[in-house]
């Protein structure tokens, strides 16, 4: 057989294999491996969050660690005299962004594109899953009302002191909550 006829032969040998799993719904063989996140997810909480390795009270007064990680490390809860390492601190990160992406995954049956779902990992991160799935946000999404819920972002500004139980208008959140919005909306600069 001539080296031409090969050639055309290969071609739609991985043309086929490329049907064949666009077909089951699985990811095209020729194409390369998608990240978990895309950079303006990582970069938008990391811009928000800030890192500090040692603990601290956030503006609510939850300890706080790393890139606003509230949870524990490694068993221990976050607390006063806890420090950790750059290293940590993103494998924190990592983890607490993961949770947030499958909780969306879970939460949300609509279509959403990569800027939309960066916006909702950076708020469900900040809010938490709980929070998220009660919020018309969410509700919204679920009606496929993505103006409506690109709305509802303005309205997750305030935190509750932990020990007054006031709600608090936090100027971070401002901020934070119309760079997410923007982001979701696809503007440019946004992110």
């Amino acid at each position: 057989m001539s080296k031409k006829i090969i050639s055309a032969a290969d071609k739609i040998g991985v043309q086929l294999d490329i049907i064949r799993a666009e077909a089951l719904g699985l990811s095209r063989p020729d194409a390369p491996e998608k990240p978990e996140f895309n950079q303006i997810a990582i970069d938008l909480v990391k811009k928000s969050e800030g890192i500090r390795l040692s603990a601290y009270p956030d503006p609510v007064g939850a300890w706080t660690i790393g890139y606003g990680h509230t949870g524990s490390v490694d068993g221990t809860k976050v607390g006063k005299g806890m420090k950790i390492t750059k290293d940590k601190a993103r494998a924190l990160l990592v983890g607490d962004m993961r949770k947030a992406k499958s909780a969306i995954l879970d939460l949300v049956d609509v279509e959403l594109n990569d800027n939309q779902i960066s916006a909702l990992i950076s708020f469900v991160f900040n809010v938490g899953v709980g929070a998220f799935e009660i919020s018309t946000l969410l509700k919204k999404l679920k009606k496929w009302d993505h103006f409506g819920a690109a709305g509802e972002f303005d309205r997750w500004i305030y935190g509750t002191d932990r020990r007054t139980g006031e709600k608090i208008k936090l100027k971070g959140l401002i901020a934070r909550r119309a760079i997410e919005r923007d982001l979701f909306c696809g503007f440019p600069g946004a992110g």
